[in-house]
């Protein structure tokens, strides 16, 4: 049940789930299980692109760093960990005003596809991280094609490339849960994409300029690097997000070629 007014509180309440419109009463929005911060029910779709986005940062890290913790016997600094968070947490704040496309059909809660795509894409994250360190740490991959210093022995440049690499990978990743089709097709809010633009921006100036304890200046060409990195290995997110639901179905094999705008 949905209403706005101080009468419906009763029925509100006792609705199997209550929800209170924008602009509706201080009585109404105690009463009911959901609250409407706008008009329209798109918040909706907003707050379950956010808990998406949440649950695969969190399946990124825990499986990441855990790799790392017992293959290379290397701890990332929690602070960074702290930052990485800060950034992210603002920049999914305006999903809330993102540019929202309708489903043309009927939407259910299909929660086995929203855990397994989070499994798949948490997994995915986590061995592009350890592919990074392992190339940086132990190979002269990066220096021998793009001409870099070497970051192998040195733990706190290794913590600022690793920073700045999970960074932007894993708050591209809005871009990827936020859309029904490719990506680059469905354009983002302006607002977010801002919010995105600036959190990235901190986040290089960090790893180009900071000289702390526990992390050490890398450059502008390790940055550039490390962008050009994340770039290429953010296209295949779009892949893994339709593999869940076709895997299921075959639902998505349509949607993964369809490529018009509706």
């Amino acid at each position: 049940m949905t209403s706005d007014g101080v009468n419906d509180a009763p029925a509100l309440n006792k609705a199997d789930i209550g929800i209170a419109v924008a602009d509706s009463t201080d009585a109404a929005r105690s009463a009911a299980d959901l609250v409407l911060t706008e008009p329209g029910s798109s918040v909706i779709v907003s707050a379950v692109l956010t808990s998406r986005a949440i649950f695969q940062r969190m399946k990124n890290y825990t499986l990441g760093f855990m790799l790392l913790a017992l293959i290379w016997e290397y701890d990332f600094p929690p602070f960074m960990v702290l930052i990485i968070a800060i950034l992210n947490d603002g920049t999914i704040m305006t999903i809330s005003k993102d540019r929202v496309k309708p489903s043309p059909t009927p939407d259910s809660w299909k929660l086995n596809e929203i855990f397994a795509a989070g499994i798949l894409i948490g997994t995915y994250l986590a061995l592009v991280t350890v592919l990074f360190y392992w190339l940086a740490d132990s190979t002269q991959f990066f220096e021998s094609h793009f001409h870099v210093k070497s970051l192998s022995g040195s733990t706190e440049e290794i913590s600022s490339a690793i920073y700045l690499q999970v960074s932007i990978i894993s708050q591209a990743l809005i871009f990827v849960t936020r859309s029904q089709n490719w990506s680059f097709i469905e354009r983002p809010g302006a607002l977010l994409m801002f919010a995105f633009m600036l959190a990235q921006l901190v986040a290089t100036l960090i790893a180009v300029y900071a000289h702390i304890e526990f992390a050490s200046i890398i450059g502008w060409g390790w940055a550039s690097v490390i962008w050009v990195y994340s770039l290429i290995f953010y296209i295949p997110l779009d892949i893994i997000k339709f593999v869940v639901p076709y895997g299921r179905t075959g639902d998505a094999w349509n949607l993964l070629f369809d490529t018009k705008a509706k």
